[in-house]
């Protein structure tokens, strides 16, 4: 209820963008209520994927039976846009783009390098504002952000949070380090990455 009312407010946008963990879990279910509620009436709308779309046991005690790969196929037949990367620009203004950050807990992926490199490009060329959109955010690495409160809690369990620890950082792997380098040598471009993770409203500078 709250999903399809907050999207009413939004109708009118010039774009719509869920920063993940739209479905539960992955299942039939799931996937039937996001196709009706979201994907169908805002067929526009873009959507990174969360942690929850990829698993289909959450606290459960089956194991998991499908791989990431069928997974992957599934989330595709239904989800509005590449699961991995897109990008669009409105109005000649501004540029948003998407990415997967943890649909396989190793923060980005390698195949995301070469589109995001050549948008970046793009948006110099033709000064865009560029806002990004995933769903864990990049770790401020600053000791500021170690106990940091939510401006606005969506979760009690998440209202104080190590926003260091819960991020996304070099150590991920070599495909995230090259991105998060390419994000903070453009901030002449990039002007905001905006997350769902922490199902509250923090806020965080990383440099």
């Amino acid at each position: 209820e709250n999903a399809v009312r907050t999207l009413s407010h939004a109708k009118n946008a010039d774009a719509i963008v869920i920063t993940g963990d739209i479905l539960d879990y992955l299942s039939y279910g799931c996937e039937e209520l996001a196709k009706k509620y979201i994907f169908e009436p805002y067929p526009n709308l873009i959507a990174a994927l969360g942690n929850h779309e990829a698993a289909r046991k959450i606290q459960g005690i089956y194991p998991e039976v499908m791989s990431y790969q069928e997974k992957k196929e599934r989330l595709q037949g239904f989800w509005p846009n590449d699961l991995h990367y897109s990008s669009t620009v409105i109005d000649e203004r501004v540029m948003l783009i998407q990415m997967d950050n943890c649909s396989e807990k190793t923060g980005f992926r390698s195949e995301q390098i070469a589109p995001f490199t050549e948008d970046i490009k793009k948006a110099r060329e033709n000064n865009y504002i560029v806002l990004l959109f995933f769903h864990v955010h990049i770790s401020p690495e600053n000791e500021k952000y170690e106990k940091a409160s939510a401006d606005l809690i969506g979760d009690e369990a998440w209202a104080t949070v190590n926003l260091n620890r819960h991020g996304i950082s070099a150590s991920h792997g070599e495909a995230s380090e090259k991105i998060i380098n390419l994000i903070k040598s453009s901030p002449d471009v990039i002007k905001a990455c905006l997350c769902g993770h922490m199902h509250s409203d923090f806020y965080c500078e990383i440099t």
